[in-house]
């Protein structure tokens, strides 16, 4: 499998993976333009995409849905849970919305999603396997409960939140409400939250992590990363030997990861 992020955070989301035959989108959150542009700059041709996978029908994971299906005339897959709201928030109609609840394909793709907590009805995350590798997508969530980490154990490649350094939110200039939100078990992950749960993926065989959805007001890159290598250090693990670590942005595409 390849894999390649296009965009993560709250401006827009939007990941690339393909088996080599079959090439899927998860969430747009952009454009078809500006995703196809982020999309030829990581050397990546979209116009063989054939389906999106939507985990949720926040704005910056789904305003840009309606574009592709314009353009290259696909369905979006969605929780069952969650088609009502998708569709009356972006006028998708739902001839074009493919329901899910269980394991699905879509080509040489499985598809497994698992409910994260989260603020959004029938918040998805997603684990997509194909020839014996599989990476799980966990973006959007307050806690990472038993069932998240269940879905997520033993992935070659993890991809997953990093919200906040919970400091930089208390100090920065949010209202009260909207910190209380992303603080809470329906918001999103701190640094320390997100470095907690890789401790127990690291030692249940995960060796690949892509730090994701970093805030650009209450977090830094550097912090998000340090967080998480330090606590590996409690594992005597160090990043580039026992495991790699990567970081999404929200402006540029990462590199393509090869599983």
């Amino acid at each position: 499998m390849e894999i390649c992020i296009f965009a993560s955070g709250s401006k827009g989301n939007c990941l690339y993976i393909s088996d080599g035959k079959t090439f899927i989108l998860v969430d747009a959150g952009y454009s078809y333009r500006t995703i196809a542009a982020r999309a030829a700059a990581a050397g990546i041709d979209i116009s063989g995409v054939g389906a999106i996978i939507s985990t949720h029908c926040h704005y910056d994971h789904s305003r840009g849905i309606s574009s592709v299906i314009d353009s290259l005339g696909i369905p979006v897959y969605a929780h069952a849970d969650g088609i009502e709201a998708l569709s009356l928030l972006y006028g998708i109609g739902k001839k074009h919305i493919v329901p899910f609840k269980g394991d699905f394909f879509i080509g040489g793709l499985r598809f497994s999603p698992y409910l994260l907590s989260h603020d959004a009805p029938a918040c998805c995350g997603i684990s997509i396997e194909s020839g014996g590798r599989r990476v799980s997508i966990a973006t959007d969530l307050g806690k990472v409960d038993e069932e998240a980490l269940a879905h997520m154990r033993g992935a070659d490649l993890v991809v997953i939140e990093s919200n906040h350094d919970v400091e930089m939110l208390k100090k920065g200039r949010y209202s009260a409400a909207l910190k209380r939100r992303i603080l809470s078990p329906v918001g999103h992950l701190s640094n320390e939250q997100c470095a907690e749960a890789m401790e127990k993926l690291l030692e249940w065989g995960t060796k690949a992590f892509v730090l994701a959805h970093l805030s650009e007001e209450n977090n830094l890159p550097e912090l998000a990363f340090s967080c998480a290598t330090q606590r590996l250090l409690s594992l005597c693990a160090r990043e580039g030997r026992d495991y790699s670590l990567y970081l999404a942005g929200q402006r540029w595409p990462t590199g393509v990861f090869a599983l």
